[in-house]
């Protein structure tokens, strides 16, 4: 994940181990925070971390890895802070494979859609380095196979 985020966000991640509570969190000063290890939280730590809420908004984002379990814990304890999350908590599954080629072709279709661009608009984006920097510029680079456009960004000064 350390390596990986940064190729969609251009940020800088502090990977944050909470198992030690949230002084944890306090502690990054990475704009980009991955957390994980809640399996040993109690009740008050859950309602601290739902108070704690507003410091997120001054960070560019972050991930949380939540076992099912702790997910429950995070939705019943820390509702402000869940309900602020919303629809985007996403069920990984890690032991499945990449997707498959109709996989892939389906979600090509919804960005195509999404988008109304071509796969070659994006693609000479790319190439001339001015993918926009949105996320799911790059995850069709990668659904492509072309990881090796994402990170090539032409500098402001250049543009």
């Amino acid at each position: 994940l350390k390596e990986s985020i940064p190729l969609f966000t251009d940020e800088s991640v502090s990977i944050v181990s909470v198992v030690c509570g949230t002084q944890s969190i306090n502690d990054s000063k990475n704009s980009y925070l991955v957390l994980s290890r809640f399996s040993s939280w109690v009740e008050v730590q859950w309602k601290q971390l739902d108070y704690m809420r507003s410091l997120f908004g001054d960070r560019r984002g972050g991930l949380f890895v939540l076992t099912p379990n702790d997910a429950e814990l995070f939705q019943a304890h820390a509702p402000n802070f869940s309900s602020w999350i919303g629809s985007r908590i996403y069920d990984i599954r890690i032991n499945e494979e990449n997707l498959d080629e109709e996989e892939c072709e389906e979600r090509l279709a919804i960005l195509r859609q999404q988008t109304g661009k071509t796969d070659e608009h994006i693609i000479s984006l790319a190439q001339a380095g001015n993918l926009p920097r949105e996320p799911e510029y790059r995850e069709w680079m990668i659904l492509f196979r072309r990881g090796d456009l994402v990170g090539r960004q032409r500098s402001l000064a250049t543009i």
